[in-house]
């Protein structure tokens, strides 16, 4: 079990000999009594294994929780190696053993299967929860049908759909009976013919003129976030019929006219002075009306071009006629197709799941069916996969657990409007069930987390974890001032120490001081959704100008993001790119992403003509040096004024004008950090000195058009412990959001940027718009870009993730000469997708996380070096040279004096 302190990290320091304090060779102490003390920031609000989403909600269930194998230290503490836990032994691929009843009910759609598909996994029979309940197959089953139940909406259901282990039909259990309002675009076949299969079959169809579909993309081949309403109302169709103008026309009047007098207005005031459709704002235009509303309201609209005044009632089979005689004028725009059900391209429908998946038996159709996840006797589980995996990845991916009581789980279950939620593992210890190492033993809401060791657990009796887990117990405190830790530390009342700038000058000669890297990028996620941005700023405080890529460019290239890592953190180190250098890509042979040739592209292609000073006489157009990490302010001037001049030109609602201050909010989890104070402090000096260098520029450049061009800069720090949430929807400009974990799946990690129905991709302007906005790869490298070379970042993810076979080399039939060319293919694929990301600019890495962390000389570390995957050890080869008496006794003797760390 490879978990740490302190978001799993504050236990990775190089520590040594107690010899220094007391000159007596006690390294390893007899007797009970190994108390870890250490603290969090912030209090995790649950530790459902089903529901976690950040580092602290997965802080308990490091200690009290354990895969099927872990990953450790090897006997040499020089590398790493597998052991089994929860199961009793590896994993055995029983493909080729399927009988034909298991070949049609889960493969029947694949045809020849051979290795990789179908797993066994035998259990550990002496494993138990800590109330000594025993844990059979049964509770597997169980607690994999919680953890997928479509009415829960677990956060972490997606980890056995989209990721490296694929379970058939687990999407398709999740996913049954839930309802959504999408384009009907994609249900509206080629030839005109409309697929019916999952849209609410009473016609319950919808128009939204303030809504994006891919319909639209047929005539704005760009990525200017247009919608329908800018098709009706905005285009010139003077080159059209005047039946076309009007039916244009009349479509977005009426719609208009209904906004206008039959919704509820949350902001009255700006509907007062509202008569027209052309005076609604941007963001009120996005409202589903359902189409049986125009029959049911006195919906008016005009009844020719000439008088705007001569109106009339507006029916649903007059929205529908106009909207018939719209599309068919223009078709579909690439095919100009025009079929009976064509008129509902730009509409909404009621969709729903409506199929059944049981998880086992057969389906509504009558055919045998089944979530690939089975007993195949007490002990003895089997995994059908979707997706072919390697041995070496499935002992990874089942290096974590979906296992929970589900006795105490569904006891705790509440039922609101149809949906369900849990309190397992939430606000008390009396709901929750440990089955790890260790047990919950306090939990007081906010200040304390205590965890002792789980007596029942099987490890310390089984005799194969001799040495191991010497740790008796975890004290946690939640404390988020930091000269409060500091304060205890020195007192030696805690083992560990996150470090930051003010620290290392002290400690930063330490020996009890170790710098770890994590598989984490720290970068700005900023909104480039200009409805967005226009509907929350305000009077003289421009949010807009975010909407603009090169404004967006421009700042990025004003980030001097080495001196950002020097003076605001502690450990981190500045990095421009998105995966950080512990990516593996290769996980058998070792090999990291970012060494690769593909991986070392990835900054060319971003930053390859980005350097030089583009106003100096004699600018060549020149890479910027790697060593930069992405800054370059001479040229980031260049585009920050680039936009400034477009958009103080602009007519458009809410352009920025003289006289303006770029007023954006910067949500962060706590702003009253010492890191958040001197991390805004930062990046808001960094904004106000490349917008005024810009507008300066613009004066030089053209004096008499903006010498009395002025403008504010201001950054507010807002404190939002949801921020994440907010984000998703649209509600910032910008948030700091740290991406990566899966280091062994650098391929998988993709889905949060391309996945279309990824729900908590933090760059809101890109949200949505995936399967519409293209990429070119050429990851077959013959040297042109062929007609599959092009696609969707969302449509590049799923050929990534779902059409490459994965080889395994423990299997006999393993061929070298093609694992290359399809290793060579995919790295190909995801470096193009990295660059393709970064060349956006809404999502602004600025330092690959580390910590460095101070270690009391109460403990000691499994291994002195660093060793991928696995760190230093981690708690389960934690030795201890005091045991809790004996530390006590020394912190509060003469002798004790906190300048010992100060070495």
């Amino acid at each position: 079990m490879n978990k740490k302190v302190k978001t799993n990290y504050a236990l990775l320091s190089v520590l040594t000999s107690a010899l220094l304090l007391t000159g007596c060779g006690c390294a390893e102490q007899i007797g009970e009594g190994y108390t870890y003390n250490t603290y969090l920031e912030t209090n995790p609000k649950t530790w459902n294994v089903h529901s976690w989403q950040t580092s602290d909600e997965s802080y308990i269930t490091g200690f009290t929780e354990i895969g099927f194998y872990d990953c450790i230290l090897n006997d040499n503490k020089d590398g790493y190696k597998f052991v089994t836990e929860m199961a009793s032994a590896f994993p055995k691929d029983v493909t080729k053993e399927l009988s034909d009843e298991e070949l049609e009910k889960y493969y029947a759609e694949k045809g020849n299967i051979s290795s990789g598909y179908a797993w066994d996994i035998e259990l550990n029979e002496k494993a138990v929860f800590e109330n000594g309940d025993p844990i059979t197959a049964d509770d597997y089953i169980r607690s994999m049908q919680l953890q997928l139940d479509p009415k829960m909406g677990n956060f972490r259901a997606d980890s056995y759909y989209a990721s490296n282990l694929v379970i058939v039909n687990a999407e398709r259990y999740y996913k049954q009976g839930t309802e959504t309002i999408e384009a009907l675009y994609s249900h509206i076949k080629t030839d005109g013919s409309f697929d019916s299969s999952n849209v609410c079959s009473d016609g319950m169809f919808y128009i939204n003129l303030g809504r994006y579909t891919d319909y639209l993309y047929s005539f704005f081949k760009d990525d200017t976030e247009r919608y329908l309403k800018d098709l009706l109302g905005s285009v010139d169709w003077s080159n059209q019929s005047q039946a076309f103008q009007l039916a244009a026309t009349r479509i977005h009047e009426g719609v208009g006219n209904y906004l206008i007098n039959f919704t509820e207005h949350e902001k009255p005031t700006d509907w007062e002075a509202v008569t027209s459709a052309s005076q609604i704002k941007d963001e009120y235009w996005d409202r589903n009306i359902e189409l049986g509303e125009f029959d049911t309201f006195e919906v008016m609209t005009r009844a020719d071009l000439v008088d705007s005044k001569n109106l009339e009632r507006y029916t649903q089979k007059d929205l529908k006629d106009d909207l018939k005689l719209f599309v068919s004028t223009l078709g579909r725009g690439s095919d100009g197709t025009s079929g009976h059900w064509a008129w509902m391209y730009p509409l909404f429908g009621y969709v729903y799941n409506d199929f059944e998946q049981p998880w086992d038996g057969t389906d509504e159709e009558g055919y045998s069916t089944g979530v690939g996840l089975q007993k195949i006797d007490d002990y003895k589980i089997r995994l059908y996969l979707d997706k072919q995996i390697s041995n070496l990845n499935l002992k990874f991916a089942l290096s974590s657990n979906w296992l929970v009581h589900t006795e105490t789980y569904e006891k705790l279950i509440v039922t609101t409007g149809g949906k369900k939620a849990t309190n397992y593992a939430s606000n008390s210890i009396d709901n929750y069930v440990a089955y790890g190492p260790y047990r919950l033993a306090k939990y007081e809401n906010g200040k304390t987390i205590n965890l002792e060791k789980n007596e029942k657990w099987y490890g310390y009796s089984d005799g194969q974890h001799v040495g191991q887990f010497q740790m008796t117990g975890i004290k946690t405190i939640i404390q988020s001032e930091h000269e409060t830790v500091v304060q205890l530390f020195e007192q030696g009342k805690l083992d560990d120490l996150a470090m930051n700038k003010n620290d290392m000058k002290k400690y930063g000669n330490s020996s009890r001081k170790t710098t770890t890297y994590e598989s984490y990028t720290q970068k700005i996620s900023m909104n480039s959704n200009r409805s967005s941005l226009l509907k929350r700023q305000s009077d003289k405080k421009n949010k807009t100008i975010l909407a603009n890529d090169d404004f967006r460019k421009g700042l990025s290239l004003a980030l001097n993001r080495n001196k950002f890592a020097a003076d605001t953190t502690a450990g981190s180190k500045a990095f421009a790119l998105l995966l950080n250098d512990l990516y593996l890509t290769d996980v058998e042979l070792g090999e990291m992403y970012r060494n690769t040739r593909q991986g070392k592209s990835v900054y060319q292609n971003v930053y390859g003509k980005l350097g030089g000073d583009p106003y100096a006489a004699d600018y060549v157009e020149t890479a910027l040096a790697e060593s930069v990490n992405g800054y370059n302010f001479n040229m980031g001037v260049k585009y920050v004024a680039q936009a400034l001049e477009t958009e103080l030109a602009s007519t458009a609602e809410g352009s920025i004008k003289s006289g303006d201050t770029i007023h954006l909010d910067f949500r962060v989890y706590d702003n009253t950090s010492d890191t958040t104070i001197e991390m805004m402090k930062f990046i808001t000096k960094a904004l106000s000195d490349v917008v005024q260098a810009a507008v300066a520029k613009l004066k030089e450049q053209n004096a008499d058009k903006y010498k009395d061009l002025t403008l504010g800069t201001f950054i507010e720090t807002i404190k939002d412990e949801n921020y994440y949430d907010t984000a998703k929807n649209g509600g910032y400009d910008f948030i700091f959001s740290i991406w990566g974990g899966a280091a062994i799946n650098p391929y998988g990690l993709m889905q949060v940027y391309c996945d279309t129905e990824f729900e908590s991709n933090c760059e809101f302007g890109f949200k949505g718009k995936q399967n519409s906005i293209f990429l070119e790869i050429d990851y077959n490298e013959n040297g042109s870009i062929e007609a599959n070379e092009k696609r969707s970042f969302h449509d590049w993810y799923t050929f990534l993730n779902n059409e490459f076979t994965e080889q395994d080399r423990e299997s006999a039939d393993f061929d070298q000469e093609l694992y290359n060319k399809v290793h060579n293919e995919k790295l190909n694929i995801l470096a193009g997708i990295e660059a393709g990301i970064l060349n956006r600019f809404e999502a602004v890495p600025m330092v690959a996380r580390g910590t460095s962390s101070l270690t009391s000389y109460k403990v000691e570390n499994g291994s002195s070096t660093y060793i991928s995957l696995v760190g230093y050890g981690g708690v389960r080869f934690l030795k201890f040279n005091y045991n809790d008496k004996e530390w006590n006794q020394l912190i509060n003797s003469k002798e004790w004096t906190a300048d010992i760390y100060a070495d």
